[in-house]
């Protein structure tokens, strides 16, 4: 696809695409398939849609994060995104009466009409919604890394705690010069007096000082770095990826800031510094276990109370700050903890790196191979470029050597290809993190969830 198509041009490829689902949906007869000689019947069918929330929204026909009903899973307006924290009180979105409103929009007799429709109801037709299965409520799904690690931990150190190179770090509010606010109450202990405390959390004694336990850490060969701390601040600084993002904020920023601050107001629980700690810890906390490659009950009311505890606090500690859409959709994520499992499976890393892949890749844009299929009588022929098939064929060989090396029995060929088949078996284990399985998970879920009792980092 060349380009972002606009708003609802992306029905385009879409029908393209729906249009080979629904025949799926009935059955495709193949004559001859590597396994059934003598052909075999395949169902496919569309599970999820997994992207950012900008391709998400536009591909399932919601509006974007600012329209006035921003979210995919209720109808909470945005106006009341930064007051209303109780998931309960959130009115749902109803599948019946989003068809009739897409529907609705798609007979509009005008553009004007159109968009006059979509300002009210925030929705588009998709046509996804020829699928008979299809549910864009609950099968467009909320992103583990565009949610949590662009989405959370990068707003967090960006946007609230915020970077400062040139001063020292300060407790986030506003000072007005030459008098004392009424809420500074403890000066931090890494800079001057509370008449040169700057707004911004994150400054350079601050930064200094994360640059200094970096250097102490020692990470897993598996695990990315994160750049230099004098790179995070976004104007004029390297922008970091998620695997970046994940590395500092649920690693380096804790291990810091649980030692200038959470030690040194252990006795004044109270204190600014210590309560903006606290919050912090219960955003990394939340997003632990959201990356676990298990999930459970336990854990799921753990992450929500959580998150929640995360956002009322944000609230209290910043009130000038607005809260953000993916904020919201966080407390939203255990529906999909609850019914999809895990995110590992649904992620977009790896997809995210073949676009990237893709993006870089010198391409003549010859039209290449010219597929033909037959279904129920009906000839199709789809164009095929010679980039894609390359890529496929890749694929498929691929998945045919490990295929093959999964099932060698032969002692004389398990020494042979013994190297191929353990380089194949680590890049298979080499995004397993969060904890070790035999972390005991008892303090996650301690309804007196101690300070010094209650793990602050998780440390592979």
């Amino acid at each position: 696809m060349s380009g972002n198509p606009h708003t609802h041009e992306i029905n385009h490829p879409l029908k393209i695409l729906v249009d080979q689902l629904l025949d799926f949906w009935e059955g495709v007869f193949y004559t001859c398939t590597a396994d059934h000689p003598l052909g075999r019947n395949v169902l496919l069918a569309l599970i999820l849609v997994v992207c950012d929330t900008e391709a998400a929204h536009q591909v399932s026909g919601f509006g974007s994060h600012s329209a006035t009903y921003f979210c995919r899973r209720c109808k909470l307006m945005k106006s009341q995104i930064g007051q209303n924290f109780d998931p309960e009180a959130w009115p749902r979105r109803d599948l019946e009466e989003h068809r009739a409103q897409a529907l609705r929009w798609l007979n509009a007799s005008s553009e004007a009409e159109h968009q006059s429709f979509f300002e009210t109801s925030s929705i588009r037709y998709t046509e996804l919604l020829r699928l008979p299965y299809f549910n864009p409520i609950t099968m467009t799904t909320f992103d583990d890394m565009h949610m949590g690690l662009l989405g959370l931990i990068d707003t967090h150190i960006s946007d609230v705690m915020q970077v400062d190179h040139s001063n020292n770090g300060g407790e986030g509010q506003p000072v007005i010069s030459g008098k004392r606010p009424s809420n500074l109450h403890h000066p931090s202990p890494l800079t001057a007096p509370w008449m040169k405390t700057p707004q911004k959390i994150l400054g350079k004694d601050v930064l200094k000082e994360i640059a200094k336990d970096m250097k102490q850490t020692i990470l897993p060969s598996w695990m990315s770095p994160a750049p230099h701390p004098s790179l995070w601040a976004r104007q004029g600084g390297e922008k970091l990826s998620a695997e970046e993002w994940k590395v500092a904020g649920t690693i380096h920023v804790p291990i810091t800031l649980i030692s200038i601050w959470g030690y040194h107001y252990e006795k004044e629980p109270q204190s600014q510094f210590f309560q903006i700690l606290l919050n912090y810890l219960h955003m990394v906390h939340a997003l632990c276990i959201l990356f676990l490659r298990e999930t459970s009950a336990p854990l799921r009311v753990e992450y929500r109370t959580r998150i929640l505890d995360y956002l009322h606090s944000l609230r209290k500690l910043f009130p000038d700050f607005s809260i953000k859409p993916n904020q919201h959709y966080s407390v939203h994520a255990v529906e999909d903890l609850e019914n999809l499992g895990p995110g590992h499976a649904r992620s977009t890393p790896v997809w995210e790196r073949d676009n990237g892949d893709l993006q870089e890749m010198n391409s003549n844009r010859r039209r290449g191979t010219k597929l033909i299929s037959n279904f129920h009588s009906v000839t199709k022929y789809t164009v095929v470029g010679e980039l894609e098939v390359t890529r496929m064929k890749t694929y498929c060989r691929q998945g045919n050597l490990k295929l093959v090396l999964d099932n060698i029995t032969d002692p004389v060929l398990l020494e042979d290809f013994g190297e191929a088949i353990d380089a194949l078996q680590a890049m298979e284990l080499e995004d397993h993190r969060g904890m070790f399985s035999g972390t005991d998970l008892s303090a996650w879920t301690s309804p007196d969830r101690d300070f010094k009792k209650t793990p602050t980092v998780i440390l592979l």
